[in-house]
């Protein structure tokens, strides 16, 4: 079974089979195989991104199989304030970054699908967004004039404007919407992108992600000092393959020190807050200040969202609960 050919041919959902289930599986981890395994691989979908209802029917068919069902079955995925969540109109979904594992795109996704018969396209990495697999799942290469592209056409956007600083941030930051990345007052894209296309935010708390993943540290301060003093000694550098590893750790925003290889279990639940309106607190003509006092609106709105959510857990949620207001006790 060739996974590219099922999608393209955009069946009507119907009842799997227990081998259909699994051969579809199959091809499907076969297709993410191919990406991540073949330098050589040459990309079969050159849409950006392909209609909304041609990937709502192709996710009835992927929800089937088993690694789905496992995949759901592990986190307990659920979407709170659906209602705020347009049916019909394009907004923007703007989510803290919980995990190097999905596990906080899991209650968006399927819940929004489930919930609202819709597609969520998320902004990916420029490299993650050229995945064939993840385009069949409404992943779009993040980039600005992608994301307003979307907006203007009624779709809904996905971004987690932390990026990868949040999702490997050290467990003691867990559940603090940091100023880093997108969120930075000098960034704010997300922001441009909905005001330029007259969309709302939608802010979207994750609560149970943070716990999948294990990290105490950001190593790449200490990687970096100790292969310069490698290269002062030994001239590393002009060893081909150790200047591509000397590249690997330039080019890396984080190196993460993970207690877990593998995502932890636990329930994660999502609570999409009321919509922001961007142009009436930026105003006409605005500068990247307006963006920035925007900007702080959506983080404090979805701080507050996180917050409410933590009070709500138990468990081993409730106990980052405590850490959390133990810090900002101390702070």
């Amino acid at each position: 079974m060739d996974y590219i050919e099922c999608f393209l041919g955009a069946p009507e959902p119907y009842k799997l089979s227990g081998l259909e289930k699994i051969a579809l599986a199959g091809a499907a981890l076969q297709q993410v195989r191919k990406e991540m395994l073949n330098s050589g691989y040459e990309h079969r979908l050159t849409e950006p991104y392909y209609p909304e209802q041609r990937i709502v029917k192709w996710l009835d068919m992927l929800n089937q199989t088993p690694v789905a069902q496992l995949f759901m079955g592990y986190y307990h995925p659920k979407l709170f304030g659906a209602e705020n969540i347009p049916s019909e109109t394009g907004a923007m979904l703007v989510a803290n970054h919980s995990t190097i594992f999905f596990a906080d795109m899991a209650p968006i996704y399927f819940g929004v699908h489930e919930q609202k018969r819709r597609c969520v396209y998320g902004l990916a990495y420029k490299m993650l967004g050229q995945s064939d697999f993840l385009k069949t799942i409404g992943g779009v290469q993040g980039r600005m004039e992608s994301a307003v592209r979307l907006l203007e056409d009624d779709r809904l956007v996905l971004v987690c404007p932390g990026g990868i600083l949040d999702a490997c941030k050290p467990f003691y930051n867990r559940y603090f919407v940091r100023p880093v990345e997108g969120f930075s007052p000098e960034n704010c894209g997300y922001a441009k992108a909905a005001y330029m296309a007259g969309k709302p935010i939608i802010p979207v708390g994750v609560i149970g992600a943070e716990e999948t993943l294990l990290t105490f540290a950001d190593m790449k301060p200490l990687v970096e000092k100790l292969m310069a003093g490698l290269d002062r000694m030994f001239g590393l550098k002009k060893i081909p393959r150790l200047k591509e590893l000397y590249q690997l750790v330039d080019f890396a925003k984080v190196i993460p020190l993970p207690a877990n290889l593998l995502p932890f279990k636990n329930d994660v639940e999502a609570y999409a807050g009321n919509q922001i309106d961007v142009r009436a607190i930026a105003g006409e003509n605005p500068s990247q200040r307006d963006f920035a006092r925007a900007n702080a609106v959506v983080m404090d709105t979805l701080q507050g969202i996180i917050d409410r959510g933590l009070a709500k857990r138990k468990g081993l949620t409730g106990l980052t609960a405590l850490m959390k207001h133990a810090i900002e006790t101390v702070l």
